[in-house]
């Protein structure tokens, strides 16, 4: 070999490291550096999660953020579960990673977290690798939330496409690792803590193509899509919370409004939504009791009408019955004056909307206090 031969291939060899991107590890944690939309949802997230519970979670990329574009799909299928989306369009494994570092989990306790990422490693990342960050996301997981369950579903499938620079997607290579990352995920499956499932097969065609109808750009789902997602995801998740509705929805609330009743206000009215199956309910229109907490004007004698989104009464009460009394120790309200003029009202309510209306005799006025109670 010439001297001048030896220089152009060591020249050569020097071009082509200098071209070489080294993909980051994607089980290590990382922020999405200069990316504002990252931070600004991150925010809002941490926000959902000290503002009440969350029965089921749903984290992942743009596929799960996307959720947002079918709001009424959403809703029907998962509300009432109390769902929280923390999907975030363009993440990878790492981001979720460092996501759940940084809190996302720390101040809920759901019945069960569905986890759907890895898809944006795998131009870059090996399988090998994106499976060991997948496996990380879900020890992550149980070590921050032991009690949850989760449902780890198998990254989609891609089709043939262009990507957003214009290049093409080499989407046959990412198939391939797709294939053997779900292989090894399913392994996770201990058919109780967490739960794998493949709604791959439903995307696709027999001979393995996805209808546009489904995925318009051969990744992200259409409303077509996110329905075959619900009838496919709907028996398993449901078998997974059990009966979230009856334990949880609703359960151990406390809500209360208090304010002045007469003179300017001759009623007081409350607001109150059941979602999910029937359930039953203590609602209390407290007045005279009120004196033994050091209220000086609470009112003598508060009437309490209860009525459905319908206008339709569907209880009224305006001296308490003292046999409801151990409905209240149920629920761990305070105790009402025995004989004292204080309204309550044991219902079982369907869902819908209902209000409390709170009155009281003419010429009457003092401080009431509302509140209802779903009963174990």
């Amino acid at each position: 070999m010439t001297i001048r031969s030896f220089l152009l291939l060591g020249l050569c060899a020097s071009l082509s490291l200098v071209g070489t991107t080294v993909a980051a590890d994607p089980s290590v944690g990382i922020p999405r550096a200069g990316n504002a939309k990252f931070y600004r949802l991150h925010s809002e997230f941490l926000k959902r999660a000290g503002e009440g519970r969350v029965g089921v979670l749903f984290l992942g990329d743009s596929i799960t953020e996307q959720w947002a574009n079918v709001p009424s799909l959403w809703e029907s299928a998962w509300g009432q579960y109390d769902p929280a989306n923390f999907g975030i369009g363009g993440d990878r494994t790492e981001y979720i990673i460092w996501r759940i570092e940084e809190h996302e989990l720390d101040n809920i306790s759901p019945a069960a977290v569905v986890l759907l990422a890895g898809t944006n490693n795998t131009a870059e990342n090996s399988a090998a690798e994106i499976s060991a960050a997948m496996r990380k996301m879900v020890a992550l997981i149980q070590e921050k939330l032991p009690d949850t369950k989760i449902l780890l579903l198998a990254i989609f499938p891609r089709g043939p496409r262009v990507q957003g620079n214009g290049v093409v997607d080499p989407w046959e290579l990412r198939m391939a690792k797709i294939n053997e990352i779900n292989a090894d995920l399913a392994t996770l499956d201990d058919g109780d803590r967490v739960r794998f499932l493949d709604l791959g097969p439903a995307f696709q065609n027999e001979d393995g193509t996805i209808p546009d109808r489904i995925m318009p750009d051969q990744l992200h789902l259409s409303e077509a899509g996110y329905e075959i997602w619900i009838e496919q995801m709907s028996p398993l998740l449901a078998e997974m919370v059990g009966d979230y509705e009856a334990t949880h929805q609703g359960r151990a609330v406390n809500l209360s409004t208090r304010a002045r009743l007469g003179a300017d206000q001759d009623t007081v009215v409350a607001g109150l939504v059941v979602r999910g199956g029937r359930k039953d309910f203590l609602i209390r229109a407290v007045g005279p009791t009120l004196s033994n907490f050091g209220v000086t004007d609470s009112h003598p004698d508060p009437r309490m009408v209860i009525r459905d989104e319908h206008n339709e009464i569907v209880a009224t009460n305006d001296r308490w019955d003292s046999n409801l009394s151990t409905s209240s120790s149920q629920v761990g309200a305070f105790p009402l004056n025995p004989g004292s003029n204080d309204a309550l009202a044991r219902v079982t309510l369907d869902p819908g909307a209902y209000t409390v209306e709170v009155t009281g005799p003419a010429g009457t006025t003092g401080n009431v206090l509302v509140e209802c109670y779903e009963l174990p």
